[in-house]
């Protein structure tokens, strides 16, 4: 069984794709509400702009915090 220890994978690996991630979440909102201030939205967010902010929040969460334990390690 191959065994890689922690701190021999750089952390960046993770955090680089996690800080896009986060970036486009927060970048949705605005979005969301110009497309709105503008007519081409009848709400500013929906249950649907919610959830898929939600899950762009979390899916870069998760990738933190594996960063954190390998800076730890």
């Amino acid at each position: 069984m191959i065994y890689i220890r922690p701190n021999c994978v750089p952390s960046w690996y993770f955090k680089v794709p996690a800080t896009i991630t986060i970036c486009a979440a927060g970048f949705k909102i605005p979005y969301q509400i110009i497309r709105y201030l503008s007519g081409k939205k009848e709400q500013i967010l929906t249950k649907e702009d919610i959830k898929e902010y939600f899950t762009l929040a979390f899916t870069s969460i998760v990738p933190m915090v594996i960063t954190a334990f390998i800076k730890k390690a």
